[in-house]
């Protein structure tokens, strides 16, 4: 099933991978209200759906996501307030939804990735990016301190000094930086992106829903668990993931395949 849910989002479903195009070109697929609205929208009908097991996030145009569009915020002073609030606590619903879904979510990352857009990546599982893709933050030049959970996520991911070379300093970060700083999975030519998101999608949906929803859940809560907490913790799921006939299936399988 393939449409244009919204001006500028895209929607395509088929075999249990949707695709989420951000597809408003002109402004470099930044966030206003409006645009934040037809994402949620679309997240809310797409991730209760068990038919649905990986969503592909990309761009259809040059950059992935440049931030908060700015145009929108600040054109009228009178209202930045209220449009700032709106707009963000609407966006950060969004990213929590897509921290805790039971889905494998998938980045394929081009061009310029800044502030919100950041955000996006960050909470992704997997992250493919081509050769020509940057990474900038931007709050600090304007007089913001950062949203979209970066405060929260780069520190867990790329550590606190680098998180400060990245906020503070506002270090771009080109393609192999971001490889190496763990920020993206891995980089390929930009004529190579959309093949390998793909190939990767579909190799993740032969994954087991189930086990993918159980180990999401377990590095969520992961940094607030003790060691012998999280133990416990991994025991459980493993001895509820072992009854289920997904798993009686898969290991038949494989003991199948050794003889």
């Amino acid at each position: 099933m393939k449409m244009n849910c919204q001006p500028c989002i895209g929607l395509d479903i088929s075999e249990g991978l949707a695709t989420v195009s951000l597809n408003r070109e002109a402004q470099g697929n930044a966030l206003d209200l409006s645009m934040v609205k037809d994402f949620h929208a679309i997240l809310k009908d797409i991730l209760p759906n068990k038919a649905i097991r990986v969503i592909l996030i990309k761009s259809t145009n040059k950059d992935f996501c440049v931030g908060g569009d700015l145009h929108f915020i600040f054109d009228d002073p009178g209202l930045s307030n209220s449009k700032m609030s709106a707009m963000v606590t609407l966006w950060h619903g969004c990213l929590s939804m897509l921290m805790q879904c039971p889905q494998l979510v998938v980045v394929e990352g081009q061009g310029a990735v800044a502030g919100g857009g950041v955000g996006l990546v960050l909470v992704a599982d997997y992250v493919v990016i081509a050769d020509n893709t940057h990474f900038t933050a931007g709050f600090s030049k304007l007089g913001l301190n950062a949203d979209s959970g970066l405060s929260w996520l780069l520190p867990r991911q790329i550590g606190l000094k680098r998180t400060k070379q990245f906020l503070l300093a506002e270090k771009t970060l080109n393609a192999s930086v971001a490889l190496d700083w763990g920020i993206a999975d891995e980089i390929v030519a930009l004529e190579s992106l959309p093949h390998r998101s793909k190939q990767l999608c579909n190799d993740f949906l032969k994954t087991s829903p189930a086990a993918i929803l159980s180990i999401k859940k377990l590095l969520n809560v992961s940094f607030n668990q003790s060691f012998t907490e999280q133990l416990d913790l991994e025991c459980q799921g493993m001895v509820a993931l072992a009854e289920s006939e997904d798993v009686s299936n898969r290991a038949q399988a494989f003991l199948n395949s050794r003889n």
